[in-house]
Formats: C-alpha cells, sequence, structure tokens
C-alpha cells in the first residue's frame, strides 16, 4: 500500500509494453523512505504482488494473480536519552536556602519512548512540564523542576550530592535510561 504503480513509484525492466511471455521475467525496482512509525515498528515489511491479464484481446481475458511475496528487513533502532540538570543558585547557599533544580530529559535515539519516569532522590515532588504518562518522540524534551532546602549537614560537607535518573522504554519494551 506504500508503494503504488499507480503513483509510478515502481520501475519494472525489461518491460517493453507487448505480451508478457509465459516463463518470462521482469524484474521490479522501487524506492522507500523508511518512517518513524517503521523505526517504531522495529523493521520494514514489504508485500509484493503481480497482477497480469491472461489473453487481453480475447473475449473472455482473465485477470491472475501471483501469490504474495513478503520480505522484511529489521530497523536500525537506537533508543537512547541524555539527562541534564541545572541548579540555582548554583553557590553561596545556606541553612534554610531553598535551591531550585531543573532536570531536562531529552530523547536522542530514533524511536518513539514511552514509560518515561524522571526521578531525583533529593527532590521527590518534582513536578515535569508534560502529564504522566510521559511518551517522548524523537528530539522530544520532558522538563521538570524541584526544591530542595538546605541543611546543616550539607553546609557542613561543603557540598550537596544528588543524582537525577531517567528511565524509559522503548516499542520493543527495551529500558533506555542515563543519569546526571
Amino acid at each position: 500500500d506504500k508503494i503504488s504503480p499507480d503513483a509510478g513509484d515502481i520501475l519494472c525492466r525489461p518491460f517493453t509494453g507487448v505480451p508478457f511471455a509465459s516463463g518470462a521475467t521482469v524484474t521490479c525496482q522501487a524506492q522507500y523512505t523508511v518512517s518513524q512509525a517503521d523505526l517504531d515498528a522495529g523493521q520494514v515489511v514489504n508485500e509484493a504482488v503481480a497482477k497480469a491479464i491472461f489473453a487481453p484481446t480475447s473475449a473472455t481475458p482473465i485477470a491472475v494473480q501471483s501469490a504474495v511475496d513478503t520480505e522484511t528487513v529489521l530497523a536500525d533502532v537506537a533508543p537512547a536519552m541524555t539527562l541534564a540538570k541545572a541548579v540555582s543558585p548554583l553557590a553561596g547557599a545556606g541553612v534554610g536556602d531553598v535551591l531550585t533544580y531543573t532536570i531536562t530529559a531529552t530523547n536522542t535515539g530514533n524511536q518513539t519512548l514511552s514509560a518515561v519516569e524522571v526521578s531525583d532522590p533529593r527532590l521527590p515532588a518534582l513536578t515535569c512540564d508534560t502529564p504522566d504518562p510521559i511518551s517522548l518522540p524523537v528530539g522530544g524534551q520532558v522538563i521538570c523542576t524541584g526544591t530542595y532546602v538546605v541543611t546543616q549537614a550539607d553546609v557542613d560537607a561543603e557540598s550537596i550530592v544528588n543524582t537525577a535518573s531517567v528511565e524509559a522504554r522503548s516499542p520493543q519494551d527495551v529500558v533506555v535510561n542515563a543519569t546526571a
């Protein structure tokens, strides 16, 4: 259905326009551009059928059709994500100060990702700009924010270390993750 002889998408050689003899062979070629749906499916399935009219000039022409021939080509799938985190203010925080974290998860692969979950153990109440369940197209992003109140232990340690993470699933249910 994707490549149509009516649209001139198929080129057959040799094609002389004369009746097709019994036992003769014609080779046909067509180009197809892989779609996002194909990548998400993980494959391109091509079905071909040959059709002809037997005795086209007779009083009773007969339409004939070959069996369906199917070829499946696996897609070169590469689901991937990145995660970036920023904090404000960046330095000089004291006990009781509120730090605002912005966490950005980006789909850097070539498949749509679903069940995207961003988390940070220091920020249990993240607010994301996309409602659950989160699905990210290729190049898509979800931005989450959360706040953290600086403690005396953080000041004594002279730093606040935390790691955010993101997990998602490819259409083939492959787990994709990243940390920042």
